[in-house]
């Protein structure tokens, strides 16, 4: 009997960090800054990452390619940290992690599949950015989905999360936000438990249609 094969997934690939980017025909971004993974030991509510800023100041983080962060995995023997990162032994591993600018191959990326030479992929979490470059004001509906919780920073100011354990999806939760003429920041934090992990991000105008005159940088004004 002949199997199908799934579909292999091509991971992400460098983008250029001056570039200019445009959202998909539906509406999703798939050109990234992003930065992980950091320890998060917990699922759900219980989550340890949700309330932890690896960045030493989510609200006024600017992120740029090449822009670095600590991390430190330190974990006792058999405990849940020690199972997600090194196969139960007890153990601390220190990392330097990197801002890098990605083009991912899926509009609902997946982490491994998108990243597959990270060093965790489970009890984790991680950011994502990018900057919505637009030429008015005007309100925007950010479709978010996620694999895990979420946080999300517009501009430096919180505008929602869910500390929760979920399946990935297309604009999860919504949120109608002012965005400026100009570039404007999308910070996401998604905090990861067990198994497979994701983003996604739709970027619609209030009555819901997608905002092609949008571009999608990946640095900050200079």
């Amino acid at each position: 009997m002949n199997r199908v094969s799934e579909p292999v997934v091509s991971p992400a690939k460098s983008a250029d960090p001056e570039g200019v980017f445009r959202l998909n025909a539906d509406g999703m971004v798939t050109d990234f800054l992003f930065c992980g993974p950091f320890p998060s030991v917990g699922s759900g509510a219980a989550a340890e990452g949700f309330e932890r800023d690896f960045l030493e100041g989510e609200s006024a983080a600017l992120p740029q390619a090449g822009q670095e962060h600590r991390a430190v995995f330190a974990a006792e023997g058999a405990s849940p940290g020690a199972n997600a990162w090194s196969g139960g032994a007890a153990g601390r591993r220190e990392l330097v992690l990197s801002w890098q600018s990605i083009t991912v191959s899926d509009d609902m990326p997946r982490l491994g599949e998108q990243l597959p030479g990270l060093f965790a992929t489970e009890q984790v979490a991680y950011y994502v950015a990018c900057y919505v470059e637009l030429e008015q004001d005007q309100f925007v509906r950010i479709g978010v989905g996620s694999d895990g919780g979420f946080k999300l920073w517009v501009n430096g100011r919180y505008t929602g999360g869910a500390n929760v354990s979920r399946g990935l999806g297309v604009g999860t939760n919504h949120h109608l936000v002012p965005l400026l003429s100009g570039r404007n920041l999308v910070l996401l934090k998604v905090i990861q438990g067990g198994g497979p992990s994701g983003w996604s991000l739709r970027l619609t105008s209030e009555d819901g249609h997608p905002i092609h005159a949008a571009r999608i940088r990946l640095s900050s004004p200079h």
